[in-house]
């Protein structure tokens, strides 16, 4: 009872925080994000479900990557309650490609540390398995994407610029009545791409 008034105490400044986060610094929000993850490991499970409803409250640039490991970590105590942070994370965020950016950037990190294991550079910190229950939980997120054509825009760029990367192909490819929807999108940026490189030929031609 009393570490968890404790948490009480600490979780009322993060909301007012919130407000000024332009005044905090980076140091201090990473700090508290670690704390706050921490928290997901804890035996109570009032202690966990409030980190994990405090944890979207911060920018995702400080939570994401922990949490994709934490979800993939082999400790089935914290699975759940990372599981949980991680999809309130998304949720919470779900209108802001930035955030989808940092995700597959996570992803991809998590990605070639399995590549690596496999060819033997060193001992990946999950499996296949841990691959798989990440991809599973973002499923569930795109059912609360409320407006796709913020998000689609962006990701065909990012697709563009990096067609070998399978982590961006695998979510496009579950989204794909969302791209037909939006077909005009993505027909806008293929034509930007196309006339961006036509335009570096003709630069590179005439110079």
């Amino acid at each position: 009872m009393q570490r968890r008034n404790v948490f009480d105490v600490i979780s009322e400044p993060i909301h007012i925080l919130t407000d000024a986060a332009h005044i905090v610094s980076h140091s201090t929000w990473q700090n508290i994000a670690n704390n706050l993850l921490l928290c997901l490991g804890d035996e109570e499970t009032a202690i966990w479900e409030q980190a994990s409803n405090l944890l979207p409250l911060i920018d995702p640039s400080f939570v994401l990557p922990a949490l994709v490991r934490l979800v993939c970590s082999s400790d089935e105590k914290i699975q759940p309650a990372a599981a949980e942070a991680f999809v309130r994370v998304l949720k919470h965020h779900n209108q802001k490609p930035e955030v989808a950016f940092r995700l597959l950037d996570s992803l991809s990190n998590l990605s070639q540390g399995l590549a690596d294991a496999e060819t033997g550079a060193h001992t990946a910190e999950g499996s296949k398995l841990d691959c798989d229950r990440v991809l599973r939980l973002i499923l569930e997120w795109f059912k609360t994407v409320q407006d796709w054509n913020i998000l689609i825009g962006p990701l065909i760029d990012n697709m563009l610029a990096e067609p070998s990367n399978a982590t961006i192909v695998w979510l496009l490819s579950h989204i794909n009545a969302q791209l037909a929807e939006a077909a005009d999108v993505v027909l806008h940026r293929v034509l930007l791409l196309m006339k961006g490189q036509k335009d570096m030929i003709d630069e590179a031609f005439f110079s």
